[in-house]
C-alpha cells in the first residue's frame, strides 16, 4: 500500500486527529469508572506475581467474568501496556483510547479515497475528509472513548479498517492478480481484530460485497483531445455564484430510445473525469496509484470484464477462502474457550436484553437517537437538561440543506450507486452482531456497540453528494438538466462546508457529553477517597465497619460504579496502599443488576452489630456521604399503622391524611363501604397522585406500604411510584425522582364490576433509599400510563406477617454480601412463624448468574425460567431448615436463593424473602482475573 502524503492529505490527517482531540480530549482530566477497576485489578495482579492471568485470557472468557462470555485476549494486553506506562494515572489510559479513535478515523479516510479512484481527486478528498470527520467526532463514540473499559470497539476498529484497506490493495483489480504482501497483511489484521472484539467477524461479508460490486476499475477511455471548453466552464472560483446553474448548450430533447442509441450515448467522446474536467497528466498519475485505477489501457479493463463467469467465480472463492478459514478457526477457538459460538451477555443481563428485544427493534426513537445523538444530559454544564426536540430542530435544519443539495444532484447528474449500495450492505452486516444489543435510551446508554456501525452510516450521504457516475457530464448532456462545471463545483464546495459545520456542531456535543463522563469519574474518585478516609479513621476492632447502602451506578448518563465488586476494588491495591475493603459493608449486587434492591434483613443485622448504628449514602450533588443515624424501634412498636384518606376539606388541611395531588384530579368516595381516593384524567406520563405529610416514621420499624388498587378492566398495567423524604413543609415539592417504582398488573376481577381490584404489598424497605432518612415525614404515591384509578386501605407494616426471614448458618458473607461456597453443603434456616396459614416453605435456587431482582414487577406468571431447582420443605412451628446438593451450584458464577411460604393447598401465602447470593469459584481452581477475592 502506498499513499502520497502531499500537503492536502497531511492537512486532512491533521484535521482528523485534531477533531478527535477537540471532541474527546477533555476526558483526559477524568478518572476510572465502573468496570475500569477490573482492568486495573487485572494489571496489578499480573505485575505482582500472577502472569498466568494473561495466558488465561487466551483460553477462557475475558477476565473470567461471570455472565459475560467474551473472547478478547488482545484487549487485556493493551491495559497491561498502559499500566506499565501510567500505573494509576487515568489520563494515560484515556490518551490511548483517543489515539485509537483517531487512528480509526485516519484509516477510514484512506478507505474512502481508495474506493473511488475513478473520480476527480478533489471529489474523492471531499468524500474522504467529510466521512472521516463525521466518524471521529460522533457523540455515539463517547461511551467507547470516555470509558476505559469500552476500549474493545476502539481496538477492533483500526485493525478492522486496516484489514479492509489491505484487502482493497491486495488485488490487482485490472488483471485479477493478488498482491501477496497486502493480502497477508489483511488476513493478519483480520485475525487481530477478531481477538479484540467479536464484532469484527463481519469483515468477510464486507470484503465479499466489495469484491462483487467492484469487479474492476470504472471504465476510463483512452485520452482524446478535449473539446474546447465553454467560457462558463473555465470561470474563476470567485465567480462560481454568478455562473449559470444550467448549461445553456444542453439539447432541448432527451435521448432517443433503443439499444443502439443507448450504447452510443454511454460511450463518451472526450476524456473526462466524473466532474467533467479534462483528464490531465498529473490527475492520471495520481489515479493510477490507487488500487482500482486502470494499470493498463481501458481496452485491457474491458477485456478483464469479459472473463468467463466461472473464472470470476473461481477468483472470488480463492480470494475469500482464507477469510472464511480464519472465521471458522476463530469460532472453534471461541467455542473451546467459552463453550459457545455466540457468547455475549448471559444470565440476568442476557435475559434482560432479550425480554425487550422486539420492542427495541421496532422503537423509532432508536433511529432518531442514532441520527441525532444527543444525550438528555449533554447540556447539564449549562444547568439545563434539554429534550430531543430542540436538537432535532438544529440538526434537522442542517440535514434539510444537505438533502436539498442532494436532490439537485440527483436531477443534474448520474450517481454511482455502487459505492452507496456497498455502504448499505456494510451497514447491514454491522447489524448482525447487534441483534441482541440494539437500542438506545434518552441517555444513549449502550452506544458503544454501534462503533463499527457508524462508519458506513456516516459515509452514505457523502457518497451520494460527491461520487457521481464516471463521465456524468457527457451522459447528462442528453438530458434537460445539466449543471455547468462551475455550478457543480459550487454545489460540491457548499456541501463540504455544510458537512464541516455539522462536524463542528458534533464536536461541541461530543465535548459536552465527554465532560459528563469526567464528572462521573470525579464522583468515583471522591467515593474512593472519602471511603478510605473514613475507614482509616475508625479504631481497630470487631466493630470497624462502614455500612455503605447507596452509591450511584450512573451520573448524568455516565457510568459510576456498576456493582459491589467495583466498590471493593477501589479499596484494594493499586488504588489504596493497603487492603481495606473488608471494612466496607456494601449492599449493591456483586457485578450487575439494579442499583436499589438490597437485603434489608442483612442491613438490620449489621446495624445491630455497631456500637453507633448508622449508614452512609452517597450524595452526588455534594460529592460526599450523608451519614444517617438510626434508633431501633421500641419493643411495643405497633406491627402496622393505618394512613387514612381525607374524607373532606377539613381533614385534608390536617397532617396525617392522604390528599389528592393535584386536588382537582381526585376525590374521596365511599366505594363498597370503604373510603376510596378516586382519580380521573391523570397525566399518562406520571406525576399525579396522592400525598401525606406530618408523619414520623422510623424506617427500621416498617417495611411494607400496602394499598388496595382498583383499575378499569381494560387497563393492562400501570406504573406506581413511591416518593418520600423528611421535609416538614407539606407544600414543598419532591425534588428527586421517586425512590420506589412498581409495575402494577392487576388480574383479579370483581364480578359485575367494571373495575378489577387487588391488594398490593410494596416492600419499600427492599429499596436502599428507604433508609436514607432517620425519620420519614412525607409520602407520595403517583401513577403513570393510566387515566383513572382508585386507592383505599393504605397502611404501613413491618415484614413479620408478610415475608419469612432467610439466613445461612455458620458462615459469614463477604463485605459485598455474597457467600462463597464449595462442595460442602450450605445450611439455611427459615423463620416464618408470624405468617398466617403457612405450613410449608417453597425453596428456590436460580440458574447461574440469574437474578430475581432484574425486574421489580408484580408477578403474574412468575419467572420459572430462571429457577434451577425448587422444592417444598415442611415448617415445624414456623421454622424450617434445608440445604442444597452442591451439584445445584457446581458451575462457576453467582446464584440466588429465596424462599416463600405456602399453605396446605400449596398456595403461596407470603412475599418472597430477601435474596441470598452465593458465589461458586471456578471448580478447576482458576482464580477470576477481575477481582482477587473471586
Amino acid at each position: 500500500m502506498q499513499f502520497k502524503l502531499d500537503g492536502t492529505t497531511r492537512l486532512h490527517l491533521l484535521l482528523i486527529v485534531g477533531a478527535t482531540f477537540l471532541a474527546f480530549g477533555i476526558v483526559m482530566t477524568g478518572y476510572f469508572i465502573a468496570d475500569d477497576t477490573w482492568q486495573l485489578q487485572f494489571c496489578y495482579r499480573v505485575f505482582h506475581g500472577e502472569p498466568a492471568l494473561v495466558i488465561g485470557n487466551f483460553f477462557r472468557s475475558y477476565l473470567s467474568l461471570p455472565s459475560m462470555d467474551f473472547y478478547r485476549p488482545l484487549l487485556g494486553l493493551t491495559y497491561l501496556v498502559d499500566y506499565a506506562l501510567y500505573h494509576t494515572n487515568a489520563a494515560g489510559y484515556y490518551l490511548t483510547n483517543i489515539l485509537l479513535a483517531a487512528s480509526a478515523g485516519v484509516l477510514l479516510y484512506f478507505i474512502a479515497r481508495s474506493l473511488v479512484p475513478g473520480i476527480a481527486r478533489r471529489r474523492a478528498e471531499m468524500l474522504a475528509i467529510s466521512s472521516a470527520l463525521l466518524f471521529v467526532v460522533s457523540p455515539l463514540h463517547c461511551e467507547d472513548i470516555c470509558w476505559i473499559s469500552g476500549r474493545a470497539d476502539l481496538l477492533a476498529a483500526p485493525l478492522y479498517f486496516a484489514a479492509m484497506l489491505a484487502a482493497i490493495y491486495a488485488r490487482d483489480w485490472s488483471g485479477g492478480k493478488i498482491r501477496w504482501g497486502n493480502y497477508i497483511t489483511s488476513l493478519l489484521f483480520f485475525a487481530l481484530s477478531l481477538m479484540s472484539k467479536e464484532s469484527a467477524v463481519t469483515l468477510p461479508l464486507v470484503v465479499a460485497a466489495m469484491f462483487t460490486l467492484f469487479p474492476q476499475a470504472p471504465y476510463v477511455p483512452e485520452e482524446t483531445p478535449p473539446e474546447p471548453a465553454a467560457e462558463a466552464d473555465v470561470a474563476p472560483t470567485e465567480s462560481l455564484v454568478k455562473a449559470p446553474l444550467v448549461d445553456p448548450r444542453r439539447p432541448v430533447k432527451g435521448p432517443k430510445s433503443g439499444k443502439k442509441n443507448r450504447k452510443k450515448a454511454a460511450a463518451p467522446t472526450e476524456s473526462v473525469d466524473s466532474s467533467g474536467e479534462g483528464t490531465d497528466s498529473s490527475q492520471e498519475a495520481s489515479e493510477r496509484s490507487a488500487p482500482n485505477a486502470t494499470a493498463k489501457s481501458g481496452l485491457q479493463n474491458e477485456d478483464s470484464a469479459k472473463l468467463p463467469l466461472l473464472t470470476r467465480l473461481r477468483q472470488f472463492v480463492l480470494f475469500m477462502l482464507p477469510y472464511g478459514l480464519i472465521t471458522v478457526s476463530y469460532l472453534f477457538v471461541r467455542q473451546r474457550a467459552l463453550g459457545s459460538f455466540i457468547g455475549g451477555y448471559t444470565g440476568d443481563m442476557g435475559q434482560a436484553l432479550s425480554k425487550w428485544l422486539l420492542f427495541r427493534w421496532i422503537d423509532p426513537l432508536n433511529l432518531l437517537r442514532i441520527s441525532y445523538p444527543v444525550s438528555k444530559y449533554t447540556f447539564h454544564v449549562f444547568g439545563v437538561n434539554v429534550d430531543q426536540l430542540p436538537i432535532f430542530a438544529f440538526f434537522g435544519t442542517v440535514n434539510a440543506v444537505i438533502f436539498s443539495i442532494l436532490i439537485v444532484r440527483l436531477f443534474t447528474q448520474k450517481i454511482d450507486l455502487r459505492l452507496t449500495i456497498f455502504l448499505v450492505l456494510w451497514l447491514l452486516a454491522s447489524l448482525i452482531p447487534l441483534v441482541n444489543l440494539w437500542g438506545l435510551d434518552a441517555s444513549l446508554h449502550n452506544q458503544r456497540v454501534l462503533y463499527l456501525f457508524t462508519a458506513p452510516f456516516v459515509m452514505i450521504v457523502p457518497s451520494l453528494l460527491f461520487v457521481p457516475k464516471t463521465g456524468d457530464r457527457p451522459l447528462m448532456s442528453k438530458y434537460y438538466f445539466r449543471l455547468t462545471k462551475n455550478a457543480e463545483d459550487f454545489f460540491s464546495e457548499i456541501s463540504l462546508r455544510i458537512l464541516y459545520v455539522l462536524a463542528a456542531a458534533l464536536i461541541v456535543v461530543s465535548a459536552l457529553t465527554s465532560y459528563t463522563w469526567v464528572l462521573a469519574g470525579q464522583q468515583v474518585k471522591a467515593i474512593q477517597t472519602k471511603t478510605a478516609q473514613i475507614i482509616n479513621s475508625m479504631p481497630d476492632g470487631p466493630g470497624k465497619k462502614m455500612l455503605v447502602v447507596s452509591v450511584p451506578k450512573d451520573y448524568l448518563g455516565a457510568h459510576v460504579l456498576m456493582g459491589g465488586v467495583n466498590m471493593l476494588e477501589l479499596l484494594e491495591p493499586p488504588f489504596t496502599p493497603e487492603h481495606i475493603s473488608q471494612y466496607m459493608i456494601g449492599f449493591q449486587r456483586a457485578l450487575v443488576g439494579p442499583g436499589e434492591p438490597i437485603n434489608s434483613t442483612r442491613l438490620k443485622l449489621e446495624l445491630h452489630d455497631l456500637a453507633k448504628p448508622q449508614a452512609y449514602f452517597w450524595e452526588p450533588e455534594r460529592s460526599d456521604y450523608k451519614v444517617v443515624p438510626y434508633e431501633f424501634p421500641a419493643a411495643d412498636q405497633p406491627q402496622s399503622i393505618d394512613l387514612p384518606i381525607a374524607a373532606n376539606a377539613d381533614e385534608a388541611r390536617q397532617p396525617g391524611y392522604w390528599v389528592a395531588d393535584p386536588t382537582a384530579k381526585g376525590e374521596c368516595k365511599i366505594v363498597d363501604g370503604v373510603k376510596t381516593m378516586t382519580f380521573h384524567d391523570l397525566t399518562l406520563l406520571g406525576g399525579d397522585g396522592m400525598l401525606i405529610s406530618g408523619l414520623d416514621i422510623n424506617p427500621l420499624a416498617y417495611d411494607y406500604l400496602s394499598v388496595d388498587v382498583s383499575m378499569p378492566r381494560a387497563q393492562a398495567a400501570s406504573g406506581l411510584y413511591v416518593s418520600f423524604d423528611d421535609n416538614t413543609d407539606a407544600r414543598a415539592p419532591f425534588k428527586e425522582e421517586p425512590q420506589v417504582s412498581k409495575l402494577v398488573q392487576v388480574t383479579k376481577q370483581v364480578e359485575g364490576s367494571e373495575m378489577k381490584r387487588a391488594r398490593l404489598n410494596i416492600k419499600v424497605s427492599h429499596f436502599g433509599q428507604w433508609y436514607s432518612y432517620s425519620h420519614i415525614r412525607r409520602l407520595k404515591i403517583s401513577f403513570s400510563n393510566i387515566r383513572a384509578i382508585g386507592i383505599s386501605n393504605v397502611s404501613l407494616s413491618d415484614e413479620r406477617g408478610l415475608v419469612p426471614n432467610l439466613f445461612v448458618r455458620d458462615k459469614k458473607p463477604r463485605a459485598s454480601g455474597e457467600y462463597f461456597c464449595d462442595d460442602t453443603p450450605l445450611k439455611f434456616v427459615v423463620n416464618g412463624a408470624l405468617v398466617k396459614g403457612a405450613t410449608g416453605c417453597l425453596v428456590q435456587i436460580s440458574k447461574v448468574n440469574q437474578s430475581w431482582d432484574t425486574f421489580l414487577t408484580e408477578e403474574v406468571n412468575g419467572r420459572d425460567n430462571v429457577v434451577k431447582l425448587a422444592y417444598t420443605v415442611p415448617l415445624d412451628r414456623g421454622v424450617a431448615g434445608f440445604s442444597f446438593d452442591p451439584r445445584a451450584y457446581a458451575e462457576n458464577g453467582f446464584y440466588d436463593v429465596r424462599v416463600g411460604l405456602v399453605n396446605d393447598k400449596n398456595e403461596r401465602v407470603s412475599d418472597w424473602s430477601d435474596i441470598i447470593t452465593l458465589y461458586r469459584p471456578d471448580p478447576h481452581g482458576a482464580r477470576a482475573a477481575f477481582c482477587a477475592d473471586y
